[in-house]
This record gives C-alpha cells, sequence and structure tokens, in this order.
C-alpha cells in the first residue's frame, strides 16, 4: 500500500465572525492543502499520477478559493482551519475514490506553523 501526498496554495481571506480574539476581523491567510490518496501501483508503477491531482484540484481553487473570501465561498460563518479541511476534503472525496486508490486525509496549513489534518476515522 501506498500514500501519495499533493501539496496546493492560494491567498484567500476569512473571518472567524463567533471567535472571541483577534480572528473576529477580517484577515487573510497564504494558505496551503494537502491532499493523502492511498492506494496500489497500477501496471505503469502509479497510483496515479500527480497531474491527474492538480486537474481536479486547480479548478476548485481558482473557483472558490485562491483570492477568494472563504466566509462567502465556502458558506461559513467560521471558516476555520477545522472547517477548511474537512470541506475540501468532503469536496474531493469522490474524485479519489476508485478500486485501487482512495482519499484519505487532507491537510490544511493557514501559517506555517498552524494547520489541521482531517481523516474520516
Amino acid at each position: 500500500m501506498f500514500t501519495l501526498k499533493k501539496s496546493f496554495r492560494f491567498e484567500a481571506s476569512h473571518q472567524l465572525k463567533n471567535h472571541k480574539g483577534k480572528c473576529a476581523r477580517l484577515h487573510g491567510h497564504s494558505w496551503e492543502f494537502i491532499v493523502e490518496i492511498e492506494g496500489e501501483i497500477d501496471k505503469n508503477n502509479m497510483v496515479i499520477d500527480y497531474a491527474e491531482i492538480s486537474e481536479i484540484a486547480k479548478p476548485l481553487i481558482d473557483e472558490k478559493l485562491d483570492h477568494w473570501h472563504l466566509n462567502d465561498t465556502l458558506n461559513s460563518d467560521d471558516p476555520t482551519s477545522e472547517y477548511v479541511s474537512k470541506w475540501l476534503y468532503n469536496y474531493l472525496k469522490p474524485h479519489f475514490t476508485t478500486e485501487r486508490y482512495k482519499l484519505i486525509a487532507l491537510e490544511v496549513k493557514e501559517t506555517c506553523t498552524s494547520g489541521c489534518r482531517y481523516t474520516e476515522k
């Protein structure tokens, strides 16, 4: 069994409207998310081509994440790292579920030192 990871970056603002601290104010981050896919290799010794992962993730980044306000595009008053990681996982899971491989985790980093990893376990 193999685990592949592919990371993506985007810039976006958010506001945690129900938070008591400074994150209640509108602010932005240089976000990163990491897709983790587990599976078996095929006859070409690949689980999935990294380019295929990008083909699915790039339109999502362009249409809902990069230079967007996450409160609006993800429809939440509190798009925390936890919320964003689960939202991304649920969005991407149908695209990465086959007999040979599946999405097993989605990690989101909102700063270089803070992030969240979501799995269904």
